[in-house]
């Protein structure tokens, strides 16, 4: 009888554990994003982003195409509004890539050294950017973060995801 009570507090205690530590472990929000919001090559309709070991985003395009454009995940700490991250991909005509990371505050405007990589994939109409959370030191826990894609030069003509919390896993 006593084994029984035990054994039986002891998977209330399971499940309360996963049911509560799933998103927070995560470390990734995907979300939705409405389709027709931009032209279709720039049109994304769904958005992984991710906080973990790795800073990502990854978007599913309605029709994405060769030639010039930009994909970004902006990012920042919830207590610091002050200072936007972004990583950022952008995709010459050639088909080559000038990925990086930079910083905007109101004290600081510059790109920070570190191997971001990205992906432009025309045949499944996917674009991702992501880079070790080990470029920026200091940088724990929840982060607010946004993704964008479009044209070059026309950077007002993007398409963007909700601005979202993720939690760090």
């Amino acid at each position: 009888m006593r084994s029984a009570l035990v054994l039986k507090a002891l998977l209330v205690s399971a499940v309360l554990i996963i049911a509560t530590a799933g998103p927070a472990a995560a470390g990734s929000r995907s979300i939705r994003d409405a389709q027709g919001d931009a032209a279709p090559r720039w049109d994304m309709t769904q958005v992984k982003l991710t906080n973990s070991a790795h800073i990502a985003g990854r978007a599913v395009v309605v029709n994405l195409r060769p030639g010039t454009g930009y994909f970004a995940v902006r990012f920042g700490q919830p207590g610091n509004p002050d200072d936007i991250f972004t990583a950022s991909s952008r995709i010459r005509a050639d088909g080559t890539l000038r990925n990086k990371l930079h910083i905007f505050g109101e004290l600081v405007d510059h790109d920070i050294a570190c191997n971001v990589t990205a992906s432009w994939n025309f045949t499944a109409d996917v674009v991702r950017v992501s880079f070790p959370r080990s470029c920026l030191q200091g940088l724990h826990g929840p982060l607010k973060m946004q993704a964008g894609l479009g044209p070059l030069p026309r950077l007002h003509s993007q398409d963007h995801s909700r601005r979202v919390r993720v939690l760090q896993r």
